[in-house]
Parts: structure tokens; C-alpha cells; sequence
């Protein structure tokens, strides 16, 4: 059985999927305890991205995970510049202009980590997906 002496708040861990998971509060319930988490890296490819999640998980299931040392330093954003268009629905990618589908919000930018750097979530009207 884990007890919560086996985990601790600022504590990081490093799951099967590479991310990087860091425990910010620990809450004790009727159920057991829940660890809140944020997602602080996941390394994808041969870059680590900030993705900022958040999540809670059973403090045994978090101690599970093999506790690391720190998370490494991010490599910074996939892309340097990104211009949207509203007018003509197209998204400017690094210099190179892609249309883009509204949908039922059109695009969405969330404010990233402090380096002043954002989230950009776009929805693409594709004929062909391929991928691993």
C-alpha cells in the first residue's frame, strides 16, 4: 500500500508516454489520496515541449511512476511566427500560407508559458491524413 510519505508536492516524474509530471498538491479524501499534477515536459521526437496540462491521478498511481531528479528545459516553440488572416481564413506559417477551417470557432490562441510564446489550435480541412 503507498502512503503519501512515499510522494511529495514539487516532486517530478517521468511516465511511459515521456512526460514529465510534477505533483502540486496533495489532497487527502474519502476515497484515498488524489495527487493534482501538471504536465511540465513531454518529450516528443528529439524536442521537449511545455504543454502545461493539468490532471490529478491517485497517489498510488503517481508513485508508480519513476520519480527524476528535474524536468529538462524545454527546446522553445515548434514555430517561429504564425499570422492569421481572419479575412481570408489563412494561417501563415513561418512565410508559407495554409487555409484553414473556421469551424465553429475558428482559431483558438492561449497564452503559453511566460517567454511570452502562445498555443495556436487551428482546425485544417485535409483530404489525406497520414502519419505513424
Amino acid at each position: 500500500m503507498t502512503t503519501t510519505n512515499d510522494i511529495a508536492v514539487g516532486q517530478v516524474r517521468r511516465d511511459d508516454r515521456g512526460r514529465y509530471i510534477q505533483a502540486d498538491t496533495i489532497e487527502h479524501g474519502e476515497y484515498g489520496a488524489q495527487v493534482y499534477v501538471t504536465v511540465v515536459a513531454r518529450e516528443v521526437g528529439g524536442r521537449i515541449t511545455t504543454p502545461g496540462t493539468k490532471s490529478s491521478m491517485t497517489a498510488e498511481r503517481f508513485a508508480k511512476i519513476p520519480l527524476v531528479d528535474a524536468a529538462p528545459t524545454p527546446t522553445g516553440p515548434d514555430i517561429n511566427e504564425v499570422v492569421i488572416d481572419r479575412n481570408r481564413q489563412a494561417i501563415i506559417i513561418d512565410g508559407t500560407e495554409h487555409l484553414y477551417h473556421v469551424g465553429s470557432s475558428g482559431p483558438r490562441i492561449a497564452q503559453g508559458p511566460a517567454d511570452g510564446s502562445a498555443l495556436v489550435t487551428v482546425q485544417f480541412y485535409v483530404r489525406t491524413v497520414r502519419g505513424a
